[in-house]
């Protein structure tokens, strides 16, 4: 079964998709969604110059191997793969595997550890109706200190990572809950049947499978040193400065029939160098200091990369719109004024999505959205887009009075909680409520620090955040409005309402993920002002002009070594 080139699947790139039970994209088209306002929901930034055959090739030639490429990365503190996966870790996609993984943004699953010629579903059997599920790996994985890894060391590395406590999804996974059977074979006794949405690929496509014996012998247990059965190798790392990775000479997956482009290595040297100030980002790439920004440049700095700048000849962009919605909550506490619904419909109807795009930097900048989330996803429903509601309408100040009056507003000061890089929606938004009399004040923090302030009710009213998910709008919704995420039996803004839970509880279960339900979850967050979102920005991916097609994981994050090259 050999493998074509994946593009990155991404809904709010390619289509607006027809919206069903189960989630699934089934159509697309070429334009944009209507609006209630009778506008379009752009899926691509104005005056987007993509070269869609780069992102989107099936068939790819890799049959030349670049040297090395130099790539802009975040701040690498750390290379611990069983703690959180973020940006700064990048090159562990290719030095770690995984038991499977997907296809991109939306994807779907494949195995990459586990052996697709076994098992009724390609790498794994489940009896429907249980919780057990059994996993079968190839019988010749190496690491590149020539360990031999097995199943143990899959179970080992589960118990690791969940340990760490850094997943999210895996209420079904136990510590000690994957049974090693033979070498080759593992189950996974579950505490229930994984029906919800993107449930299985979230925990087996969310955990680097590592040899114990290595982990062992590593003088950082990972921390500092890397050790994996991924075409990479680990040759050099200093903390917050540089991450070089080259190409395995033995690695193990030679079948052309199971090697999947997530496990070439069309490169042999990758450098990954910390760049934190976004104009380095420029100079970099005007020096050759580095080839590639992968997601750090704002629309304002891409110019002399596109068409017609001045490094037209040695470089493209390619944008396409965020997973990320940027929202922003109420606290439904009643240590806070926005436990009242009117002076929470008051402060929604006061922020004008179509004005906080214009003060982001306007359409090549930013996308409005009409919900907590975005078309990104297959499972977003378009006819939000023309519901009546704070998230479509524009400001109406005589509406506006009115919630305030209802609410006993007295011009009270309601605090507005962030992290620092949302200053400028906090500063934004500060404006619009002081438009209609809201007085605000702003409270920045380190992440560390707003968690903390977050906990606390009695210390804020308003909190813009951002969210995601790697698949579907209705885990954007988990992720931020659970009860089961919090441990408190409330949501993360402290809303005790049970009917929007039961609601949200049938969304997430593939059988029950309908439109009526997602309707109607979504229709009871704007009758009762719990949130909204305020908007989806565009990434912009600079790339060399002999990268030829680029390979994306289900995080958006480039696979260097899977992507293709020609020789300059």
């Amino acid at each position: 079964m050999k493998r074509k080139m994946i593009a990155l699947v991404m809904t709010g790139m390619m289509v607006a998709t027809l919206f069903t039970g189960c989630g699934k994209s089934t159509g697309s088209s070429a334009g944009g969604e209507t609006t209630g306002g009778g506008e379009t929901q752009a899926t691509t930034a104005a005056g987007s110059q993509n070269d869609e055959a780069v992102m989107h090739a099936t068939d790819v030639d890799n049959s030349y191997v670049l040297p090395e490429i130099s790539v802009e990365s975040k701040d690498i503190t750390s290379l611990d793969p069983f703690d959180t996966k973020s940006d700064g870790k990048n090159a562990l996609w290719e030095i770690y595997e995984m038991l499977f993984e997907v296809e991109g943004f939306g994807g779907k699953m494949f195995p990459m550890l586990a052996d697709g010629s076994k098992g009724e579903f390609g790498g794994y059997d489940h009896e429907a109706g249980t919780s057990d599920y059994t996993v079968y790996i190839h019988d010749n994985i190496y690491d590149s200190a020539g360990n031999h890894i097995t199943a143990s060391d899959v179970a080992f590395s589960y118990d690791k990572t969940f340990a760490a406590g850094q997943t999210s999804g895996w209420s079904a996974y136990s510590e000690g809950c994957v049974e090693v059977v033979d070498d080759y074979t593992v189950t996974f006794h579950f505490a229930n049947e994984l029906n919800k949405m993107g449930e299985i690929e979230n925990i087996w496509a969310r955990c680097f499978i590592v040899s114990e014996k290595a982990y062992n012998d590593s003088p950082s247990k990972f921390i500092s040193d890397a050790c994996g059965s991924g075409p990479y190798k680990l040759t050099e790392f200093t903390v917050s400065a540089t991450c070089t990775i080259e190409a395995r000479d033995d690695y193990w997956q030679t079948d052309e029939e199971w090697l999947t482009q997530y496990q070439r290595a069309n490169v042999s040297k990758i450098n990954y160098k910390v760049i934190t100030e976004s104009t380095q980002f420029v100079v970099g790439l005007e020096t050759g200091e580095i080839d590639c920004v992968e997601d750090s440049m704002t629309a304002d700095l891409i110019g002399d990369f596109q068409d017609g700048g001045s490094y037209s000849d040695k470089y493209s962009v390619y944008q396409y719109k965020n997973n990320l919605t940027t929202y922003m909550m109420a606290n439904c506490s009643d240590d806070s004024i926005c436990k009242d619904v009117n002076m929470r419909n008051a402060i929604m109807h006061a922020v004008d999505t179509k004005g906080l795009q214009a003060a982001l930097g306007g359409e090549k900048v930013a996308a409005r959205t009409n919900c907590l989330g975005s078309d990104v996803f297959s499972d977003y429903n378009p006819e939000w887009d023309t519901w009546d509601n704070y998230q479509t309408a524009s400001a109406d100040a005589d509406a506006i009075q009115k919630y305030l009056d209802a609410a006993g507003y007295n011009g009270e000061t309601i605090t507005i909680l962030a992290v620092q890089q949302f200053q400028n929606y906090c500063q934004i938004v500060q404006s619009m409520l002081l438009n209609y009399g809201i007085k605000s004040e702003i409270t920045l923090y380190d992440y560390g620090t707003y968690v903390t302030t977050k906990a606390n009710p009695a210390s804020w009213d308003l909190v813009i955040d951002q969210m995601a998910a790697s698949d579907y709008l209705v885990n954007v919704w988990s992720h931020a409005m659970d009860v089961s995420n919090t441990g408190t039996g409330l949501t993360d803004n402290y809303v005790s309402d049970s009917e929007w839970q039961e609601i949200l509880d049938k969304c997430k279960v593939s059988e029950t993920h309908t439109t009526e339900n997602m309707n109607a979850w979504w229709q009871h967050c704007v009758d009762n002002a719990y949130l909204m979102g305020l908007a989806v920005e565009y990434v912009n991916i600079v790339y060399p002009e002999n990268m030829t097609s680029i390979l994306m994981t289900d995080k958006n994050h480039v696979v260097f070594g899977g992507c293709t090259y020609k020789e300059k």
